[in-house]
C-alpha cells in the first residue's frame, strides 16, 4: 500500500468566488474539510543543525543582578505591571 503525503501548501492555492464574504468563507472551509477528510496530521520532531552560533544576550545573562538599585528596579517592573493590569480591568471589563 503506497502512503500518500500531503502537505498543508497544496491547499494554499485554493480559491473561491462568491457574491460576499461569509460565502466565500463558507466555500472555502467545504473545499479544506473535503481535502484534509480521510487526512491524518501528524507531528515530526526535527532536528536542526546547529550553526554554531550563540545567543549574543546570554552573555548579558544576570550582569544588574547584584546591582544597588535591582530590587528597586524589580518593584517599579512591577508596579507598573499593575498599572497595567487596572487599566485593563477599568477599559476591558469580563462579564
Amino acid at each position: 500500500m503506497a502512503e500518500q503525503l500531503r502537505s498543508f501548501q497544496d491547499c494554499l492555492n485554493y480559491q473561491v468566488e462568491a457574491s460576499d464574504r461569509i460565502t466565500a468563507l463558507a466555500q472555502l472551509q467545504q473545499r479544506l474539510e473535503t481535502h484534509l477528510a480521510d487526512a491524518e496530521i501528524v507531528f515530526l520532531s526535527v532536528k536542526l543543525p546547529s550553526t554554531g552560533q550563540k545567543n549574543p544576550w546570554l552573555a548579558m545573562v544576570g550582569v544588574f543582578k547584584d546591582g544597588p538599585q535591582f530590587d528597586q528596579m524589580l518593584e517599579a517592573i512591577e508596579n507598573y505591571r499593575h498599572e497595567l493590569d487596572k487599566l485593563t480591568e477599568e477599559n476591558f471589563p469580563q462579564e
